[in-house]
């Protein structure tokens, strides 16, 4: 992209060679809109950065536009791409404002919950961030987890506070709907309620992975494939698949144990109840 091309494209944004200190707020201000409103934590924290980045008068009614109402898609990618063209151009700014802009990012997210920064990252918002990290080139440095994602468990693990909660999808629920089985998982989803699936042959496997017939989202303490419930000669068995951080049966870590009802099951931060009958 040559001088008059970047010109040209700023010109479309209704910036200047002056302003385009705002530039780099655009991807921000869309991370903000990404749940669909901005919150007054998030408003103060890109005020804020404005003010930080120098941004002139023009500039400012720029992001005041922005804040009051959500860049299009075409604004927003078109921005993106400028910045990205900006900073690797070698002029007026240069690639490490990719790699801070991804971090004020979180910041400008986390600030949703709380007054700057006190609150969790929501997972449209997370999902947003992602975007454009890829968008831009740059590793979004992610403290949660993603189920593709290799296992990776964080010093503040147990805060469990940069990230989307931690969410419980019982993927089988349908395949198993009417199997008989004298043995059940169960979850109490905040939502939902009571959740069920029946244990039966080859069983339930459980972890973060996409293949999981219960799988657990955001929960760095759980690995991909973690452990599964299965039958065998009408008896019940938990077994463990080498998870990093262990499967806990009544607050004791386990390789392999079997099961005879009422027990509690931990996975991460997640727990699962055991129901046999008879």
């Amino acid at each position: 992209m040559d001088q008059a091309e970047l010109e040209a494209g700023l010109q479309a944004l209704g910036m200047t060679r002056q302003s385009w200190r705002a530039l780099p707020l655009l991807p921000l201000v869309s991370v903000a809109w990404a749940d669909g409103h901005v919150q007054d934590g998030e408003r103060a924290v890109i005020e804020r950065l404005a003010r930080d980045f120098g941004v002139d008068d023009d500039g400012m009614m720029l992001v005041t536009n922005w804040l009051a109402h959500p860049p299009t898609p075409e604004a927003a990618e078109t921005g993106r791409h400028l910045l990205v063209q900006l900073c690797r151009s070698g002029g007026i700014a240069d690639e490490d404002l990719l790699d801070d802009v991804v971090q004020f990012a979180h910041e400008v997210a986390r600030a949703a919950g709380g007054f700057f920064g006190f609150g969790s990252i929501d997972r449209t918002e997370a999902d947003a961030i992602d975007a454009l990290a890829s968008a831009m080139g740059v590793d979004s440095e992610r403290t949660w987890v993603r189920p593709f994602d290799a296992t990776f468990v964080p010093v503040d693990a147990d805060l469990e506070s940069d990230g989307p909660s931690p969410e419980v999808h019982m993927l089988a629920a349908e395949r198993l709907e009417g199997v008989p089985s004298r043995a059940r998982l169960l979850y109490f989803h905040q939502a939902q309620g009571e959740l069920s699936l029946p244990v039966v042959g080859e069983g339930i496997s459980m972890g973060r992975g996409e293949d999981n017939d219960v799988r657990i989202d955001f929960d760095a303490r759980v690995s991909r494939v973690h452990c599964r419930l299965y039958e065998q000669e009408r008896k019940f068995y938990v077994e463990d698949l080498e998870s990093t951080t262990g499967t806990w049966i009544n607050g004791q870590r386990v390789v392999g144990r079997r099961l005879l009802g009422h027990e509690e099951l931990r996975l991460g931060s997640q727990l699962f109840f055991v129901q046999i009958d008879g």
